[in-house]
């Protein structure tokens, strides 16, 4: 049973790491998952609580692969992807979701979601406007784990577009894009006649027969080890951390906002977790 995206103006970006720590994560996500459950049943249906999706060895890699012993197993990650799409798949609260009648699947996600996605809004870097219910059993997970919804959902949007925001910018920068031009003249000089990562990357089919996986991973290995060869690996790590830097600092104030929310409501998921 998928929650809802958010009605927005402009495309989501890649999601920021400007969170809470691994662990209040974990629980934060946990208690809220419970609150879901509980409401749901309020509400007349099953609902499982469940974790995130967690494949070993799954990586990201949002500029060019680096981990060449990676890349020697995994290739671009496609044997992983397939993992999760299986997980997905056996879903037990989307398995639930289509054994209902169309009637009670639209009522279960209006219960789960809202019925409109209108209530709460935030604006995002860029000018996009992001909306979504003030209703429904998230939203009253969320009210109940950190009090002001709108608050909560204004400093969590905008937190979330920070990574996307600082890789547009790493990309965009001059020492950036040099260091593509030396790592590009590397891998011609393997056999691939590429510009850029993104092209290499969308040279590939992502099949799971043998000879697409040997080619997967040949190709991989062979960015990989250009990354480290020249100074392209080094350079978006340096960019990364300075961008990531720059922009926490330009939204300060929803970080510090997110920050302050999560601490807060640590308390209040120990005690729905421990009930």
């Amino acid at each position: 049973m998928a929650r809802a995206t958010d009605s927005t103006s402009k495309p989501p970006v890649r999601p920021a790491a400007t969170s809470a720590p691994v662990a209040d994560s974990a629980l934060l996500g946990r208690a809220e998952e419970l609150l879901i459950q509980r409401c749901m049943r309020e509400d007349g249906f099953q609902y499982w609580v469940t974790t995130p999706n967690q494949i070993p060895d799954q990586k990201t890699f949002p500029y060019v692969v680096d981990d060449v012993a990676w890349a020697s197993r995994h290739g671009y990650g496609s044997d992983l992807y397939r993992q999760v799409d299986q997980l997905r798949a056996a879903d037990p609260n989307s398995r639930y979701l289509a054994t209902l009648s169309p009637q009670r699947q639209q009522a279960a996600v209006t219960a789960l979601n809202g019925p409109t996605p209108t209530g709460l809004k935030a604006v995002v870097p860029g000018g996009g406007v992001v909306q979504h219910s003030a209703q429904g059993c998230v939203s009253a997970a969320e009210r109940t784990l950190y009090l002001d919804l709108s608050a909560w959902y204004q400093a969590k949007k905008v937190t979330d577009t920070l990574a996307g925001l600082r890789a547009q910018r790493v990309l965009a920068d001059p020492a950036y894009l040099a260091a593509v031009g030396h790592w590009s003249t590397c891998v011609r000089a393997m056999g691939f006649a590429f510009g850029t990562p993104d092209q290499m990357r969308a040279s590939v089919s992502f099949s799971d027969t043998p000879a697409a996986r040997a080619t997967e991973i040949r190709t991989a290995v062979a960015e990989a080890t250009c990354a480290n060869r020249t100074d392209l690996a080094a350079t978006a790590h340096r960019l990364d951390a300075q961008y990531a830097t720059a922009v926490e600092q330009q939204y300060r104030t929803e970080v510090d906002n997110r920050h302050r929310l999560e601490t807060a409501a640590v308390v209040r998921a120990r005690a729905v977790v421990s009930s």
